[in-house]
């Protein structure tokens, strides 16, 4: 395996075929593509409560828990797959949505004591 990074849109190319393609029209995808973000992003959140009102109330340890760490890395992945295919439904570059938000962050936040990297 390759030591490269996988793009938003390499990851988007590749797991198009894992999509259900079996709605009958375009409000039925948007309708399916929306429930599974807030489905996965729910799981997110859920990942984050259950440390917090279970004894362990630093979600710092989530960063120190190698467990913890990989369910949450998951459920982000779920959340990507559901994004990228709102990407692809709407024509939009997920690749050029990065870059677009970064400038868009970068400019409001440009007093921000934080270096930009080259």
């Amino acid at each position: 395996m390759s030591n490269a990074r996988m793009t938003l849109n390499d990851y988007a190319h590749k797991v198009a075929r894992f999509r259900r393609t079996d709605h009958d029209t375009w409000n039925e995808n948007v309708c399916h593509i929306l429930l599974g973000i807030a489905g996965e992003t729910g799981e997110i959140m859920d990942e984050i409560k259950k440390p917090m009102f279970s004894n362990r109330p630093d979600l710092a340890e989530i960063g120190r828990d190698e467990i913890s760490r990989s369910r949450l890395s998951k459920e982000i992945g779920d959340t990507l797959f559901y994004l990228t295919w709102l990407c692809d439904l709407f024509m939009i570059d997920p690749d050029a949505v990065l870059e677009e938000n970064y400038f868009k962050l970068a400019g409001r936040y440009s007093g921000s004591t934080q270096e930009e990297e080259g």
